[in-house]
């Protein structure tokens, strides 16, 4: 295989916030011509994980620049004291339909405080929703159907459409006898209007070694084989498969050294180019214990197929570290040889006190939203 060089480009789409919201997880979807689409969640600083809404973005340019935010209608329903939202988790432009789509659940406060737990687990139902292009709006909300019995079922991670223009997607959650979250996929076809279930995979349970299980997985093919990371409490994972149903047992990221990729309780993706995949993560370092988890910077490294590891020569920051976390991001396919990272400056340290953004902003911080262009070169 011919060496491989990445560039990367990295821009400000967005910065600024008002001391009491923030902006997180800026997702960005394209169609492969010039329209795309950027949503962000809104997220209060008044607790962990309180979410109260999403932005929509739209550019005319392919991505490379965006107009002003439209608020979207909120999902939301107040009954018995409980607060239910849904949030977005995951969009895909649908080729041979033209449909824009994204994938998410509800999560259910009792007091904005954070998502109420049954049994020590969120409970979160997951939808898809389609979106009208005039309006620039989603349309109803409609339960995607999963193979088994769940109190909890999140799609999240990076969708891969086949041949057939079938969806493959990634599940976490819990089941009602083992409340530990497990990992399985769902193939689903969509016919413009609806989502119906075509095969789908044996779920990935940990032992109780990990208190919550396996969470927020992320999916990439490279040649005939499926590659999947993973989230841990203690550290991040691997899992390997030929056909992307059945996963072999996850190991731990390592880099080729053997030096473990200390990714402590935070989601990782990839960066998915024809001939190669990259990983973007967070990690522990010797700087960047005064942020939650460690995450930040937001690094990058060439995975390395025949040796299931990273190579730790390539590694490179993406975004740098100035205070907030960055450990939840979004990537985006453009072509075989260029992908995206956006990511948020998440003005919160635990989410415990409503002033910790100070902190953020002590190191340099305020909420800009990062897209980082990557390109991969040959050479030959």
């Amino acid at each position: 295989m011919s060496e491989q060089m990445i560039e990367f480009y990295r821009d400000r789409l967005g910065e600024g916030f008002d001391s009491e919201t923030c902006r997180i997880i800026p997702a960005i979807v394209r169609d492969g011509n010039d329209t795309a689409y950027m949503i962000t969640t809104d997220l209060a600083l008044t607790g962990s994980d309180v979410f109260v809404g999403s932005e929509i973005f739209k550019s005319v340019d392919g991505g490379l620049t965006f107009g002003e935010p439209h608020r979207l209608k909120p999902y939301e329903v107040f009954e018995n004291g409980i607060r239910t939202i849904f949030n977005i988790d995951s969009l895909h432009y649908h080729t041979s339909t033209g449909k824009f789509l994204c994938f998410g659940r509800t999560t259910h406060y009792a007091d904005d405080k954070h998502p109420i737990a049954v049994h020590g687990v969120s409970t979160c139902e997951p939808y898809f929703s389609i979106l009208d292009t005039d309006t620039e709006e989603f349309g109803e909300l409609i339960p995607l159907p999963i193979p088994c019995d769940m109190i909890s079922a999140i799609p999240h991670g990076q969708i891969i459409e086949d041949a057939d223009h079938n969806m493959l997607l990634t599940f976490y959650g819990s089941a009602r006898e083992n409340t530990r979250s497990r990992i399985f996929t769902v193939l689903y076809s969509f016919d413009g209007e609806k989502i119906e279930i075509v095969k789908s995979g044996t779920p990935l349970l940990s032992g109780p070694e990990h208190i919550r299980g396996y969470c927020e997985p992320s999916l990439a093919r490279l040649g005939d084989k499926y590659y999947m990371t993973i989230r841990t409490d203690d550290t991040a994972y691997l899992a390997v498969s030929e056909d992307g149903f059945d996963f072999a047992e996850p190991i731990p990221w390592v880099f080729d050294d053997g030096e473990k990729v200390e990714s402590i309780n935070t989601q990782q993706r990839w960066l998915r180019f024809d001939d190669a995949l990259y990983l973007a993560y967070t990690r522990k370092t010797q700087y960047n214990s005064h942020v939650f988890r460690n995450r930040a910077p937001l690094f990058l490294s060439r995975f390395d197929p025949e040796r299931l590891c990273l190579i730790k020569e390539s590694e490179r920051i993406l975004v740098p570290e100035m205070g907030a976390r960055l450990g939840n991001f979004q990537s985006c396919d453009v072509s075989g040889d260029e992908a995206w990272i956006s990511v948020a400056e998440w003005m919160q340290l635990d989410g415990i006190k409503k002033d910790e953004w100070k902190t953020c902003v002590r190191y340099g911080s305020n909420n800009t939203l990062w897209r980082v262009r990557v390109v991969k070169n040959r050479k030959d």
